[in-house]
């Protein structure tokens, strides 16, 4: 955030001798690699994947002008990894890289799931760079089942791998506490920045652009900046006093 100001150098007799503008600072360059962690379990209709997958095409299509990579994991109790961040770097066609995805069916393994994500994908042999944010984005229908991993298992080594974590829970098992519970239990803090829940797989659409807001905000370190923008004004002024 930047409040852009001038400095108006003045004789005596407080006329304006010349106007001097601010270089505004340039936004910073995000680099950001993303894994979408999709449920495909069998809970979910055929035709409800199918709007699932238009989604996660829509979301690759609004990061196209920005530094940021893709991986895409399906899972149930088995898993399928779609691409990996080198196969996106050659292939950058949301369509193409998501309408061959065929669902797996079975049960809900979201934990085991998170975990093969942080040991398997945000590696540099899968293409991940370095010294990048590191996104992930768990969508589910519903609450893990059979899984043989906890949360608490699995979620600590995320956040030591420093990977920023949202949740989107789809439909009405998630009106219950429980349910709730577990995609914040997902989720990185604070929570209420970090889950998303919606009615059905119809109203997905309506979270595209604050999911993009939140993951790609073009912004610099608040202190950084305000203490910048004091030491620039104070430096100008003082030429004239």
């Amino acid at each position: 955030m930047y409040v852009s100001h001038c400095c108006f150098p003045l004789q005596q007799s407080f006329w304006q001798l010349q106007r001097i503008l601010d270089t505004q600072p340039e936004c910073p360059r995000h680099v950001t690699d993303i894994v979408l962690l999709v449920d495909s379990s069998g809970s979910i209709v055929p035709e409800d994947f199918g709007k699932m997958k238009r989604f996660l095409a829509e979301i690759m299509k609004r990061f196209r002008s920005t530094n940021t990579q893709f991986a895409l994991m399906q899972y149930s109790n088995k898993y399928e990894l779609h691409f990996d961040f080198m196969e996106y770097r050659r292939s950058h066609d949301p369509d193409h890289l998501v309408w061959t995805i065929e669902q797996l069916h079975g049960t809900t393994y979201t934990a085991t799931a998170i975990q093969k994500v942080v040991r398997e994908l945000f590696t540099s042999g899968k293409g991940a760079r370095d010294e990048v944010t590191k996104v992930l984005i768990v969508i589910t229908d519903g609450e893990k089942s059979g899984d043989p991993l906890s949360y608490s298992d699995v979620i600590p080594e995320a956040e030591r791998a420093g990977i920023i974590r949202y949740a989107i829970g789809v439909g009405e098992a998630f009106s219950s506490d429980t349910a709730q519970q577990e995609l914040q239990e997902i989720a990185s803090e604070p929570t209420n920045e970090h889950v998303f829940r919606v009615d059905n797989f119809d109203t997905l659409q309506s979270i595209q652009s604050q999911l993009q807001e939140k993951i790609f905000t073009c912004k610099g370190p608040p202190d950084a900046m305000n203490m910048s923008l004091g030491f620039s004004l104070a430096a100008q002024g003082s030429q004239f006093l």
